[in-house]
């Protein structure tokens, strides 16, 4: 596994430092190498981080999307055990992502508030019957849906 500091990451990407400090401070990536661990500690990333990193750019930069709506993305993606590398409910080391199946991120809103979940389909699904599914027993429903797997395919040909 390759160690990449924040540095990389933002060459990589084209992107001020800063910004991904800051992606990081707000807790919409975190760090698979090595943590904040006090003043002077470097942050380190792992390649899967960068992946993050550059689904978060195509989100924040080309698609708008808030920083609080990133971070509970990611966070329910994030939503297994840490010591799983692949992690993300195999969401980025499954090449099928984008491809065979998808998983939908959902935001609702109804008039018990907002709503964010996952949703995992497979190909040949009808994604907004899916989503709608998912909403079935609640009235006055609005929501809408974005494709991970396919930001994520975006996000694999920038790193490349």
């Amino acid at each position: 596994m390759r160690t990449l500091t924040k540095r990389d990451i933002a060459s990589k990407l084209n992107l001020p430092i800063r910004t991904i400090q800051l992606w990081t401070d707000q807790g919409i990536v975190d760090p698979d190498i090595r943590p904040a661990a006090g003043k002077g500690i470097a942050r380190l990333y792992s390649e899967r981080n960068a992946l993050e990193f550059a689904m978060v750019k195509i989100l924040a930069k080309d698609f708008s999307y808030r920083l609080d709506c990133l971070r509970d993305m990611f966070t329910l993606l994030r939503d297994e055990p840490k010591e799983s590398m692949d992690g993300f409910k195999g969401f980025f080391g499954d090449p099928a992502y984008g491809n065979s199946k998808e998983m939908l991120f959902i935001q609702s809103r109804s008039p018990g508030g907002l709503n964010r979940q996952l949703l995992q389909i497979q190909e040949g699904q009808n994604p907004g019957e899916a989503a709608q599914s998912v909403f079935q027993d609640q009235e006055d429903v609005d929501f809408s849906f974005l494709f991970l797997g396919r930001i994520k395919q975006k996000a694999l040909q920038m790193l490349n």
